[in-house]
């Protein structure tokens, strides 16, 4: 018999097991994951604005001169900069803020798990105040998987092309229908070889994120755990991780052929009366319930993602008594040593 004090038995995960869980654990604390997901969605908006806006400010009198003839613009070269300058800036920043506030989200969700498995209750100041501190960790852990994936196309299309400059120095042009076949033989398989090294090491770190935001380790520390706890049930993790994939898709395109749905019935009852002021408020309605749709489903890839990470510690580590012990609970098997 195994204990349930949270939204999991205190024993290995199996999918069902899994997925009841990832339900039970955003339908428990919705409030919460919500709330925080709108929060920091709004801030991000609010400094996303402030960014662009800058930017525009900073640029505005260059853009009036460089468009002052509208059918012929012209810019010198200290007025490219500067648009250029703004634009690149401008974009780092926006990304910055992408990244943070995925990251904090990632750290949010793992947080939320931690004590959706125990049942211990969790109000939304307290997530963000046990959130904040992990963020910087869960960022190092994304910046350090998206140098992983630069390397990887780097690395293979840097080969593909390095080959086509070495068989054009060296053909002829009798020679270049056959370098367009080789060529595109070689970036299929390049292509191929990216998608397939690129999933096995997507995988292989799946779970670095919620060993960073849990464990409080680095980047690389957090990736060589998720290397280890991944070992032996990679086909599992990549299996349920497409499962959980596959299903936010389809509610995310069930929330949107119903949006199309809404908008088609609005916008004929809105011709009945063809004002800018109606044809606006349609518009803006189906966004908002696009953006909501969205948003309803960013809770299940993250929340799975920890649930695995659990199970996984579960079946190595005998996380499962000490899960059992957080939540007041007896043992309720003798101790193994974990396997390694």
């Amino acid at each position: 018999y195994a204990p349930k004090p949270g939204v999991i038995p205190l024993h290995p995960l199996g999918v069902g097991d899994l997925l009841g869980a990832v339900f039970s654990t955003v339908g428990r604390y919705w409030k919460q994951l919500y709330g925080l997901t709108f929060a920091l969605m709004g801030a991000a908006l609010v400094a996303g604005a402030v960014v662009v806006g800058g930017a525009l400010a900073v640029v505005w009198g260059t853009v009036d001169e460089v468009f002052r003839d509208v059918d012929h613009p012209e810019a010198d070269g200290d007025q490219l900069l500067t648009l250029i300058s703004a634009g690149v800036i401008a974009a780092l920043l926006l990304i910055a803020i992408g990244v943070y506030v995925m990251s904090a989200l990632t750290a949010a969700h793992a947080v939320t798990v931690s004590h959706a498995v125990t049942g211990h209750p969790l109000t939304l100041g307290a997530l963000w105040r046990q959130t904040r501190p992990r963020v910087a960790s869960v960022l190092g852990v994304q910046l350090l998987r998206a140098l992983i994936v630069c390397g990887l196309l780097v690395v293979g299309y840097g080969t593909v092309i390095g080959m086509i400059v070495g068989t054009i120095a060296s053909a002829g042009e009798s020679s270049m229908t056959g370098l367009t076949v080789v060529a595109v033989l070689a970036g299929v398989l390049v292509f191929l070889g990216v998608a397939v090294a690129g999933t096995y090491l997507y995988v292989r770190y799946a779970l670095a994120p919620s060993a960073a935001a849990l464990e409080g380790t680095g980047a690389g520390a957090s990736m060589s755990r998720s290397a280890v706890l991944v070992k032996g049930a990679w086909w599992r993790v990549l299996g349920i991780t497409l499962l959980i994939a596959i299903i936010v898709a389809i509610v995310d395109q069930m929330v949107q052929y119903a949006v199309v749905f809404l908008g088609i019935f609005s916008a004929a009852a809105a011709g009945q009366d063809p004002h800018i002021g109606s044809m606006i408020t349609v518009f803006a309605m189906m966004v908002v319930l696009l953006v909501l749709g969205s948003v309803l489903t960013v809770p299940f890839p993250y929340v799975a993602a920890t649930l695995l990470y659990v199970d996984r510690r579960i079946r190595r580590e005998g996380f499962d008594l000490t899960l059992a012990a957080s939540a007041g609970l007896p043992p309720h098997r003798p101790p193994h040593p974990p396997a390694y």
